[in-house]
């Protein structure tokens, strides 16, 4: 069962909305209205040129096949970035008439009496942003394994259950997901991090493991909320930090949320730390209408596990062995161990929680571990 509740806390005599634990003053309606369209309408075969302050400023679609070569596909973006550029720089000089029609269709695009020094600026501020229509769909699929847990877990910790949409903007739920800086998994830990949170080595590496990863995520939530005080900067520190996040803070005052967006200019403050609370309330805004973008789609339904913490070191061979379920199998529901456990090098470890479907064995897991 898919759980998408809108989340009310007490406070003193009244309640607080989740409107008002997740504020979208409207000065940033059009940067979640872009990232809702990068979620709903644009494919990964496809993307925007747009502008990275301001993204109410789109100035095209275009088309990235799957079949195009990285160098094909980065050669047709370049192009039409160089195009607006050449147009930019035009209207930059003070041009206001008689105006070509891709002249007047980028002007359009600014406020009425947009002045040339904005124009200028703006030259250098294209950005290409890929679709993600079918990962997030295929994210909302997946979610359904662990919805019910991320739920329970985060409503155990005092977190707000909406803030399960996290992961629809860090992995589209993938547990396969790394990024190019080292983050893995559905909730996309470093190995820094994760090593505050979670057990991070060559023998196991948990944030791998989606219900692992949910308990650190929703630990890490809560201790950046302490700190900061309110969910929009403990959001944008789960991306960008808790120290760069506080420097922001005592810059530019501890909820001046539209202005740490949009003026602060920390060293390591860029286009995705910046985004990351507009993304999180555009995929919240999906997350719980999901018939609306996506007609007919089902969640997937969660595994029943049963769950046995190891009193001793087990080989793979010998839990193959007791259990009667192959290494790929066992693998499958425990994404957490690393290779070296299957080469043979290292035994599971004592303490490690291993899953398997109650489906998966004869008898209750535990009685086959107990012998």
């Amino acid at each position: 069962m898919r759980l998408c509740l809108a989340f009310f806390v007490v406070l003193g005599a009244g309640t607080v909305s989740a409107s008002d634990v997740f504020p979208q003053p409207p000065e940033l309606r059009p940067d979640v209205d872009f990232w809702v369209s990068i979620f709903t309408e644009y494919s990964t075969e496809e993307g925007v040129l747009h502008d990275n302050r301001n993204l109410g400023v789109v100035y095209a679609r275009v088309a990235v096949p799957a079949e195009l070569s990285r160098r094909e596909r980065n050669r047709r973006i370049a192009n039409r970035r160089k195009e607006l550029q050449s147009v930019l720089r035009t209207l930059a000089a003070g041009k206001r008439d008689n105006l070509s029609d891709e002249e007047a269709r980028v002007l359009a695009l600014w406020p009425a009496g947009v002045t040339n020094k904005t124009l200028s600026t703006a030259v250098g501020r294209i950005r290409f942003q890929l679709g993600l229509k079918d990962r997030f769909r295929r994210g909302l699929e997946r979610s359904g394994r662990w919805r019910d847990y991320v739920n329970d877990q985060f409503t155990a910790l005092g977190v707000p259950v909406e803030l399960a949409a996290l992961p629809h903007v860090e992995s589209s739920y993938n547990p396969a997901a790394r990024s190019h800086v080292g983050a893995s998994g559905i909730w996309q830990f470093t190995r820094s991090t994760g090593r505050r949170y979670m057990r991070v080595d060559h023998v196991v590496d948990e944030r791998n493991d989606p219900f692992a990863a949910t308990r650190a995520a929703g630990r890490l939530l809560a201790y950046n909320y302490s700190i900061t005080g309110n969910w929009p900067m403990a959001i944008t520190a789960y991306n960008h930090g808790l120290s760069g996040v506080r420097r922001a803070m005592r810059r530019h005052g501890d909820d001046a949320l539209v202005d740490i967006l949009r003026n602060y200019n920390g060293r390591t403050f860029g286009v995705a730390s910046r985004n990351f609370y507009v993304a999180f309330l555009a995929a919240m805004q999906v997350d719980q209408n999901p018939d609306k973008y996506f007609p007919g789609v089902k969640p997937e339904d969660p595994t029943k596990y049963a769950a046995v913490k190891l009193t001793s070191y087990v080989s793979a061979d010998g839990l193959c062995e007791a259990t009667g379920v192959s290494e790929r199998q066992i693998a499958r529901h425990n994404p957490g161990l690393q290779a070296t456990v299957w080469e043979g090098c290292k035994h599971l470890p004592k303490g490690y929680e291993l899953r398997l479907p109650v489906a998966a064995t004869s008898s209750p897991l535990a009685t086959l571990i107990a012998r």
